[in-house]
């Protein structure tokens, strides 16, 4: 578990991961993965300081919870960035999944000495089969259309079909 968030690790990801690629393989269901990252997190820390860079961790981690399904795992990577592995969930679902964990971010603003400060997050979505069958197959194709989405201006989700050429 991730110590500051409360979030899994990249360990309890790569243990369900394998859970989760047998239940698919076995009953021909889909799986997808979501890799999540803050925008313009280290102006947050810069701004309000290192404090308010973990309350941000902490809020990303709370908003985002409270949206996902049970069965979905949320997990903190490191720094700012997570990830979501998403059972019985094919592209376009995923995708539909990142939008709203992406809208809510974006309207549930992080009080900080009392004031609203705005976050937003760039994803990318990924897909068992189509992107790979390794953990580290899926994460490298959702961080790269996680990139994709940043370098397009940040505060979007960009899956296979919309991908921009990394």
């Amino acid at each position: 578990t991730d110590y500051l968030t409360g979030l899994a690790n990249r360990s309890k990801l790569t243990e369900i991961f394998c859970r989760e690629r047998a239940h698919a393989q076995r009953n021909q269901s889909p799986l997808a993965l979501v890799y999540l990252d803050i925008d313009h997190f280290k102006q947050i820390n810069d701004r309000f300081g290192h404090e308010a860079g973990d309350q941000a961790l902490r809020h990303f981690a709370s908003v985002l919870s409270q949206r996902l399904r049970t069965t979905d795992l949320l997990c903190r990577l490191g720094g700012e960035e997570f990830a979501a592995l998403l059972p019985n969930t094919d592209a376009e679902q995923a995708a539909a999944i990142a939008e709203a964990l992406r809208e809510r971010l974006a309207s549930t603003p992080m009080m900080v000495d009392g004031a609203p400060v705005q976050m937003t997050l760039s994803a990318g979505v990924a897909t068992f089969g189509q992107d790979g069958e390794r953990l580290d197959e899926l994460m490298n194709a959702a961080d790269k259309r996680t990139y994709a989405a940043k370098r397009a201006g940040r505060n979007q989700v960009v899956s296979a079909e919309a991908s921009v050429p990394a």
